[in-house]
């Protein structure tokens, strides 16, 4: 069996294919893993106010737009929940925590909404 030459040139087109390959399944998995994350957001009267990644731990304040009333967000260790609020009732604290996408937490007098978004396992409210 005869072999046949290689050329610097076929070594080169082969390295730049493998190298192509590697970087689109690299970006690949990049973008699968950040469409796959979950994010927690804020609703007041319907509009986004706030974002936050679900795996950042952080305590915040979300003030109604007269600045009459606040609610305190807390995200810890992929955890989001309400810790205080100055509304009567006080049931958005007292519903506890949400871990998952399509939970919520709601606070009627402040018209706030937080809702754990995005994910693979979305559920929809007709699921549900």
């Amino acid at each position: 069996m005869k072999k046949l030459p290689v050329k610097k040139a076929d070594i080169i087109l082969a390295a730049f294919l493998c190298l192509a390959a590697f970087l689109l399944l690299l970006v690949g998995g990049i973008q699968g893993r950040h469409q796959d994350a979950l994010w927690v957001r804020g609703y007041l009267d319907g509009k986004c106010v706030c974002e936050y990644p679900i795996d950042c731990d952080i305590k915040t304040t979300i003030r109604t737009p007269d600045q009459n009333g606040s609610n305190v967000l807390v995200i810890d260790q992929k955890k989001v929940y309400i810790a205080s609020a100055d509304c009567p009732g006080q049931d958005c604290v007292k519903m506890g925590i949400i871990t998952k996408s399509g939970e919520e937490l709601i606070c009627l007098p402040h018209k706030l909404v937080i809702r754990i978004e995005g994910g693979d396992n979305a559920i929809d409210a007709i699921s549900q």
